[in-house]
This record gives C-alpha cells, sequence and structure tokens, in this order.
C-alpha cells in the first residue's frame, strides 16, 4: 500500500511537471507569434501602436508617371503619393498562377487569409510586381497595408512610412452613417482614381448638398483641388440621381474631346466631358447605356484590344461584382455619346450601350499587367483559395478553370480543330501547364 501511495506521488509530481512544461510552450509560442505579427505591423507604419498618423485605410490605388503610386485614404479623406522604386523582376512578362496566395499571406503577416479584405490591386509599370491593398485584422482594429507580389509568390510589404507627399481633400468631412449596419458611407470619401495628363481624378462623396463628387486634383500636389457635383439620370431607378456615388472611372478620348467613362451601382454607363469640371460647377453627366441592374462595378481598364483577325482597337474593360464583365470598344462609346442618352425610365434590364460580356467572374479586382495579360486577385468557388492569377488579353479566361470535351482522355483534334489546339496551347503554357501541351 505505502508502495502504491509514493507511485501515486510521483505520477502526481510528472503530471504537474509535464502541465507546467505544456504552458510553458504554450506561452513561449504565443509571445514568439505576437512579436512576429507585431514586427511586421511595425513594418506597415512605425507609429501603428499608437496613432496613424501617415495612412488611415487603403481604399483605392493607381500608378502616376515616374512610378508614384496614388492611394485613396477614405477614412481620412486624403490622397497619399508614394516614389516607388522598380525592384528586379526575373519573371517580367511571364503570368501570375499563384493560386494558394492564402500561403504567402499567411507567412508574411501572421494571419488567415480569411482575416482581412482586398481592397484593390495596382501593377508597378516597370517591375510587373503586383501592389495589393488590403486590411488585416490586429487586436480589435483593420489596420491598413499594401502587400508586394511578383510572379514566383515571393512578397513583402510596403513601408507606408517612405517618402511620400499628401494632400487632404476638401469637404471630405463625409457623415459616417452605415448602409444596413455593415458598410460605412465613410468607406465612399474615395471610390476610384484616374491619373491623365499630369491631373488625378477622384470620384466619390463630399459633404456637400450634392453628395456625388469628382475632384480634379494638379500633381504634384498644390494644396487644393477643383470639386464638381455630378448629377445623372438612373434609367434603372427612373431619376435624377446626385447623392450615389461615381463607383469606377476612366478617361477616354471621344473624337478628340476628353470625357471621363463612369458607372454606378446598378452600373448606369455615364459620359462626363472633363473640360466642364471646373470648381463649384454642377454636372449632369450623360447616360448612353446601362449593363446590368443589382450589380456593382469594381474596375475600369482602358487598354488596346485585338479581334480574332488581329486588328487592333482601344477597348475599356469593366469588371462587376454581381454579373459577368463588360469589354466597351470605345467606338461604340463614341457612337453611343452622339446620342442624346437615356432619359427615360427602363424597368428592369440591359438598355443602350453595352458592349459585350467577357467570362470574368468573382473576381475582386483587375489591373493591367502587360501588354499580353490582365492581373486579378479571386477566391476560388470550389477550394475558396485566394488567388492572384493572370488572365490573356482577348481571351479573358484561364483554360486550367474548364473541364471541357478537349481534356477528355482519348481526344484528338481534327484537322479543323487545329487552331483552337494551337490556341490552348498557348494558354497552356502561360498557366504553368507546359506537359499537357499537344503535339
Amino acid at each position: 500500500m505505502q508502495c502504491i501511495n509514493k507511485n501515486l506521488i510521483k505520477m502526481k509530481k510528472v503530471i504537474k511537471i509535464s502541465f507546467a512544461l505544456t504552458l510553458l510552450i504554450i506561452v513561449i509560442s504565443c509571445n514568439k507569434k505576437d512579436n512576429i505579427t507585431t514586427d511586421k505591423h511595425i513594418a506597415i507604419n512605425a507609429e501603428t501602436k499608437t496613432e496613424l498618423s501617415v495612412i488611415k485605410s487603403v481604399n483605392v490605388l493607381e500608378f502616376g508617371l515616374n512610378n508614384v503610386l496614388f492611394v485613396g485614404d477614405s477614412h481620412a479623406g486624403a490622397i497619399i503619393a508614394y516614389e516607388t522604386k522598380a525592384n528586379e523582376n526575373n519573371q517580367k512578362g511571364q503570368a501570375y498562377n499563384l493560386n494558394d496566395f492564402d500561403k504567402n499571406i499567411e507567412e508574411l503577416l501572421g494571419i488567415q487569409s480569411d482575416e482581412l479584405i482586398i481592397r484593390d490591386l495596382a501593377v508597378h509599370p516597370e517591375s510587373n510586381e503586383a501592389y495589393i491593398a488590403i486590411s488585416y485584422i490586429y487586436g480589435s482594429k483593420y489596420i491598413p497595408a499594401i502587400i508586394i507580389a511578383n510572379q514566383s509568390g515571393k512578397t513583402r510589404l510596403m513601408d507606408l512610412s517612405s517618402k511620400h507627399t499628401k494632400l487632404k481633400l476638401q469637404k471630405s468631412d463625409v457623415e459616417d452613417f452605415m448602409f444596413y449596419d455593415n458598410f460605412k458611407g465613410k468607406n465612399l470619401t474615395i471610390t476610384d482614381l484616374d491619373y491623365h495628363k499630369g491631373k488625378l481624378y477622384v470620384s466619390g462623396l463630399s459633404n456637400q448638398d450634392f453628395a456625388s463628387t469628382l475632384r480634379v486634383v494638379d500633381y504634384p500636389f498644390t494644396g487644393r483641388s477643383s470639386i464638381s457635383s455630378v448629377e445623372i439620370f438612373h434609367a434603372m431607378h427612373g431619376q435624377n440621381e446626385t447623392r450615389a456615388p461615381i463607383r469606377s472611372l476612366t478617361v477616354v478620348d471621344l473624337e478628340g474631346k476628353d470625357y471621363l467613362l463612369a458607372t454606378y451601382t446598378c452600373t448606369p454607363l455615364v459620359t462626363i466631358p472633363i473640360d466642364e469640371l471646373v470648381d463649384g460647377a454642377q454636372v449632369k453627366g450623360k447616360t448612353i447605356g446601362d449593363v446590368g441592374y443589382g450589380n456593382t462595378p469594381i474596375d475600369m481598364l482602358k487598354y488596346v484590344g485585338q479581334d480574332m483577325q488581329k486588328n487592333e482597337f482601344e477597348v475599356v474593360l469593366l469588371t462587376n461584382k454581381n454579373q459577368a464583365a463588360n469589354v466597351l470598344p470605345v467606338a461604340g462609346i463614341n457612337e453611343a455619346n452622339k446620342g442624346e442618352g437615356l432619359t427615360k425610365f427602363q424597368g428592369f434590364g440591359s438598355f443602350g450601350f453595352q458592349g459585350f460580356k467577357a467570362p470574368l467572374a468573382g473576381i475582386s479586382h483587375v489591373a493591367e499587367q502587360d501588354g499580353y495579360h490582365i492581373l486579378g486577385i479571386r477566391r476560388d468557388f470550389d477550394s475558396g483559395d485566394l488567388q492572384l492569377v493572370s488572365f490573356m488579353k482577348n481571351l479573358y479566361m484561364r483554360i486550367s478553370d474548364f473541364q471541357s470535351e478537349y481534356e477528355m482522355p482519348g481526344y484528338t483534334y481534327s484537322k479543323e480543330q487545329g487552331w483552337v489546339k494551337d490556341l490552348q496551347n498557348m494558354m497552356k503554357k502561360d498557366e504553368g501547364f507546359s506537359s499537357e501541351v499537344v503535339e
């Protein structure tokens, strides 16, 4: 009996020691993780622990001349211009095929990818590196950050306290109301940026009665910007609108005159003459089309497209949150702009100029990568993985997304399908599947 008691006492001591060691390991691990996260956190901005003095949010990204990166900070009502450098990128010109980008982010920030929000995407004009604006959870706050990645998957954080200039936008103290208890109105202070001929065109909200606002900002910053209020007729809603902001915009040349092509929630397409954007003006845009109700537009990209006969033509690509993308040939925009536009209630549907559909759906953001590619960031519908991947211009798809007749065992291309084989082989190589090429 005495022997049993001694053994029990020894066992209790072993259990206590084991428990203490386990607790010690957990504490050390937690401290190590906290230190890693804190170090990364400090690397983003040296003052994030106390006050985000440089930047409060990263809502919109836009590159200008000389590798200047413009960042729209809606929460501060400001634009920050960073002088970036072109890092050496040995894979420049190649496609991005990062199908499990979650792991890159987790390694960089020490967080799960579902703890962040993708805000915007831009591509460095020289290095072809991707700049990804995010907000991620740190404690009880969302922290702004910009991740830089290349085609190999190498990632780093941009130093948001690096050399920059800053412009506080006038009348940008927007009332902080909520949409359905889950979206802050202040997030719409800056909705999009486009750099054109030394000026920044900034869409969003102001604290004026006509809340929908277009600002024109000279760069380098002078401390001031012109503010114009914008009114449109929304054919789907059957009313003139002055409050809802432009969600996406780009500059187009229509017969030698510069216009803003803009789009709003429920996707009316609107043209606005740039020469009317003077300080204090109340401008009315022309609604030339409506490409789909129940939709929020995301991005507009302007570039030179090509048809099957290799004829080149300028296009604007419009990506959407709730429907497929629209390819808008500038020639068609020009013809539609010659008419009076949509001026009456049209009901639910698509009306006026619409371009044609492209199979780019489920994409968070896109940016022009190079002469051959569009870069997109998305979540895979099946796996849920975050992906940073390229799409070939004019095709607007990735062949590896599909399971079709062509990939079935035993399939042989006929002579008439030779051009399909060549096209698919080109896409397979671009997407990293050279082993699948059919000779």
